[in-house]
């Protein structure tokens, strides 16, 4: 038989069908609604804003209904797997016991124990199988799509300046690149039209016209780490789409949108001036955490006890940098379970996409995976330069999917690479 249509063992492709079965079973709305719940963040909703909801709150209780019914129908038990992610939620509770309840304090434990923690246990809860994570890969492109769209006639010429809308434009900026992946990823798992390369072209002129660095940067590298694993022929077409087109189409933008433009090429061009207050600040922040490390932390929301501040005299809660947050306000105890969890979950669907080439398996079987070591890997490194550890609910959310996923696979994985 040919390796084409042979590439999984029979024990797992019996497995994948009786979950694929149950998903459809279940619906696709609970992967839609953790796809909204995971890019909610770009906008900071509230009653007297042009959405008279928060999209967080309503995502959130959606997904939390959501997973409810998934475990009725899978069966009432977390997913096999994310114990060490379980681990360092249970031990992240031991800082809280010497924390000063500052507020700054009560926000990062409220948000990490309600929204963070939903993500967490929610999202493998509802993502199970290679189907289910063709669904949310699918709805997250959609979403982002519609973001894109909206963000563009919202704006007109001025992108950036959503921020009347009351929106987070480095939250936005991630979805876009997390759109990007997305929809490049879903097209090595088949076959990506032209207008498909066309949108994707396009969110990315959105995200360049953003001036967010770390978006475009993390997007670059996670699109070099895996593509390893696509076919040969997707590899040249990213490379030549990408590599031939986004200067071009970015030097159109930029006469149509002259203002976004030069904010980004300032964003851009300041590294390589040297003149980059914002990569300076972060740079003392990351030195600042790194010198308070202690074995036990300092509590939750120590950090901005520290008393540094940025532009405008605003008060950083957080260094930028979750490994170091933790490592400061956690300890280096608890900071190991965080470390090995995402470390695990990497191991594991790399480890899982090795074997799956070493047995032939086609593009569209290794597509679910290479996206969740794709988000995987985005939000890795993105967390290392931007946000907090209590509100980074996408990187939890992906990391619980590659523990689940593969966790309970390891003796079937073992017999496909033999």
């Amino acid at each position: 038989m040919s390796t084409s249509t042979i590439s999984l063992s029979p024990p797992l492709a019996r497995s994948q069908g009786r979950g694929t079965a149950r998903t459809k079973a279940t619906g696709v709305l609970p992967e839609v609604f953790l796809a909204v719940f995971i890019l909610s963040d770009f906008y900071k909703a509230a009653v007297v804003d042009v959405l008279p909801v928060d999209i967080t709150v309503v995502s959130g209780i959606a997904v939390v209904i959501a997973s409810l019914h998934r475990m009725r129908v899978h069966g009432w038990r977390l997913p096999v797997g994310i114990g060490y992610l379980i681990a360092f939620v249970c031990a992240s509770l031991l800082p809280a016991l010497y924390a000063d309840w500052t507020p700054h304090a009560v926000e990062k434990v409220t948000r990490f124990y309600s929204v963070t923690l939903i993500a967490a246990l929610a999202a493998p809860i509802i993502v199970r199988n290679a189907m289910s994570v063709r669904y949310l890969a699918v709805s997250i492109t959609g979403i982002g799509l519609l973001m894109t769209l909206a963000s563009f006639v919202a704006s007109q010429d001025v992108a950036y300046d959503l921020r009347v809308l009351n929106v987070n434009t480095i939250s936005l900026g991630r979805g876009y690149a997390a759109t990007i992946l997305a929809l490049l990823i879903v097209g090595w798992g088949g076959r990506l039209r032209p207008v498909g390369y066309v949108a994707a072209l396009f969110v990315l002129i959105a995200l360049v016209s953003t001036g967010n660095r770390q978006g475009l940067v993390a997007t670059v590298l996670t699109l070099f780490c895996t593509l390893p694993f696509s076919s040969p022929k997707m590899r040249r077409r990213v490379y030549l789409v990408v590599g031939a087109t986004a200067a071009t189409l970015y030097f159109a933008w930029s006469h149509i949108a002259g203002t976004v433009s030069t904010f980004a090429i300032k964003r851009y061009s300041a590294i390589l001036t040297g003149v980059d207050g914002s990569t300076g600040q972060r740079t003392e922040l990351w030195w600042a955490a790194w010198d308070g490390i202690t074995i036990l932390g300092r509590g939750w929301g120590s950090f901005a006890e520290l008393g540094l501040t940025g532009h405008g005299g605003l008060l950083h809660t957080y260094p930028h940098n979750i490994f170091l947050e933790a490592g400061y306000e956690l300890g280096i105890v608890v900071s190991v379970f965080l470390v090995v969890a995402i470390a695990l979950a990497l191991l594991r669907v790399s480890r899982y996409l090795v074997q799956m080439i070493k047995v032939g398996s086609g593009a569209p079987l290794r597509a679910p995976y290479v996206f969740v070591l794709a988000m995987i890997l985005f939000y890795v490194i993105v967390s290392s330069v931007s946000g907090s550890l209590y509100s980074n609910k996408a990187l939890f959310s992906y990391v619980g999917i590659g523990l689940s996923v593969f966790g309970h696979r390891q003796a079937e994985a073992t017999r496909l690479a033999k």
